[in-house]
């Protein structure tokens, strides 16, 4: 009998990444997605897709566990960022439903959310970049700049902004859902962890060589044991169990400092699972089976990644299978108001 296992946030590279690196016999994949054409609904057979609503809804966790009791799910992996603390709420209601979660520790998608918080909160652990709030009290001197501004929280979406100068600071609205942060402008990295009951088991430092909104498309692994051990600090420090993502930026100079951290699968993992340090299997055999973790930290190879679009070509009527889902699923929400 194959465990399913269920993948949501299906639209976006971390779930494909996911299902890529855990694929095995004795899995049977299920998707799902508040998008009807998210791209890994289309990865898994009619009867294991499902459509839910987005994760600001009220209802989202209460349809989502619905949702797995139907396809008889045993492992849920929500891998989309605005997931992650609705569904950390309610880990006591899917684990009594027999439910197991590959999830990371609410407190830990909270502190993700918030670049304040998080600053402050490893600022004793870490070198991180000056990070303030943009408020009326907020007057940066002239060394200050340029500078970037921020969303506070990661929901909100807004595209960060840079600032030349006093002058370019007057024009923006100032507000507490905003920060204003030090300008970093060497090179990025993204360290892979992966966190078990008695500490560290892996850290896999890249370095990003291109990025396009926010994602890596092109990357390499790097021997770093500076940030290896930074990384570790900050995960140890939020908290973390599972599976997450520190990423830093080097000042000009030199010093890598912390940027932000995704407590979730990142889009880039098929990098670190073919340098030898498949997370995702390790993090999926420790819960389904009680296999316990390697000792850490695991040693990895040098490789390289060039990310390319792939085409999955299936038949029209499942698209239209999809759209009418999902037309019906927002008539009996609207019904419901």
């Amino acid at each position: 009998m194959k465990t399913r296992v269920l993948v949501t946030g299906a639209s976006g590279p971390a779930a494909l990444a996911f299902m890529k690196a855990a694929a095995s016999r004795r899995l049977d994949f299920c998707a799902a997605d508040a998008d009807p054409y998210a791209a890994g609904l289309y990865l898994v057979p009619e009867e294991r897709r499902a459509l839910l609503p987005v994760p600001t809804e009220p209802n989202f966790s209460e349809t989502l566990l619905r949702v797995c009791k139907r396809l008889g799910v045993e492992v849920l992996v929500p891998t989309a960022d605005a997931e992650l603390i609705p569904v950390a709420i309610e880990r006591e209601q899917f684990e009594a439903a027999g439910i197991k979660l590959l999830l990371a520790p609410l407190s830990a998608s909270v502190a993700a959310q918030d670049r304040f918080e998080l600053m402050r909160t490893c600022r004793d652990v870490v070198p991180v970049p000056q990070t303030r709030l943009f408020d009326a009290r907020f007057e940066p001197t002239d060394d200050e700049f340029p500078l970037v501004l921020k969303a506070r929280r990661l929901s909100r979406g807004r595209p960060a902004r840079l600032v030349r100068d006093r002058r370019g600071l007057e024009r923006e609205a100032r507000g507490t859902h905003l920060v204003a942060q030090e300008l970093l402008g060497g090179a990025e990295y993204a360290v892979d962890v992966l966190v078990g009951p008695a500490g560290l088991v892996a850290a896999v430092p890249r370095v990003q060589l291109r990025t396009e909104e926010g994602e890596s498309v092109t990357s390499a692994t790097v021997q770093d044991e500076e940030l290896q051990e930074m990384a570790k600090r900050v995960a140890l420090r939020l908290g973390m169990e599972g599976i997450g993502t520190v990423t830093f930026r080097r000042d000009d100079q030199g010093t890598p400092k912390l940027t932000g951290f995704a407590p979730r699968v990142s889009s880039a993992m098929m990098l670190t699972v073919q340098s030898g340090v498949n997370m995702p299997r390790i993090w999926l055999k420790s819960v389904l089976d009680g296999t316990p973790m390697p000792q850490g930290p695991m040693p990895f190879s040098l490789v390289a990644m060039v990310r390319l679009f792939e085409n999955h070509e299936v038949d029209p009527s499942q698209i239209e299978q999809m759209e009418r889902a999902a037309a019906a699923a927002l008539a009996a929400s609207e019904a419901a108001e």
